[in-house]
């Protein structure tokens, strides 16, 4: 019996520890000044790595959508950006790139930040409306790629962040 609760023990803690830190969120600012509610949007991603965009926009339209919120290209109400930012100790620097192997092959797990900023302005005056802020820890080893596997925790951080969010009423 105590090799079974150890045994069980041992893979619950290697689980945790394999395991990336929780997805943090933060409204650092809202509502701004009064103005129509919005009904549609214009999203521009900053500085997205092109693996981390599909996983950050899929997100992010769905939480928008269940908003009310829908995109559109001529005359939107709102200009939303998502900006994303890697924040490495100083121990634990980007690997640099030398064009002819995977960095994280030579140099083993790297810690970092992960930060995602939502910035909500409304398009007819530029005044920011909502900002806030997606974070999390991360591992990062050869071969993984867990955003794939935190889609859901991203919408629901974005679902979070845009709850306060001044919306028109659904028609």
């Amino acid at each position: 019996m105590m090799r079974k609760l150890a045994a069980a023990a041992v893979v619950w803690l290697a689980a945790a520890c394999a395991t990336e830190g929780h997805l943090s969120h933060e409204v650092l600012y809202c509502c701004g000044p009064k103005g129509p509610p919005l009904a549609t949007y214009e999203l521009t991603l900053v500085s997205v790595p092109a693996f981390l965009a599909p996983a950050l926009r899929d997100s992010l339209v769905a939480a928008l959508a269940a908003r009310g919120l829908k995109p559109s290209e001529h005359n939107p109400d709102a200009a939303i950006s998502v900006t994303f930012v890697a924040d490495y100790s100083a121990s634990e620097r980007p690997l640099t790139r030398d064009g002819f192997s995977d960095p994280l092959s030579v140099g083993g797990p790297r810690k970092f930040d992960a930060r995602v900023t939502l910035e909500v302005r409304r398009a007819s005056d530029g005044a920011t409306v909502l900002r806030g802020v997606l974070s999390r820890e991360h591992r990062e080893s050869v071969g993984e790629y867990g955003h794939e596997r935190g889609r859901e925790q991203i919408r629901d951080g974005f679902e979070q962040l845009l709850q306060r969010l001044p919306v028109a009423p659904r028609a």
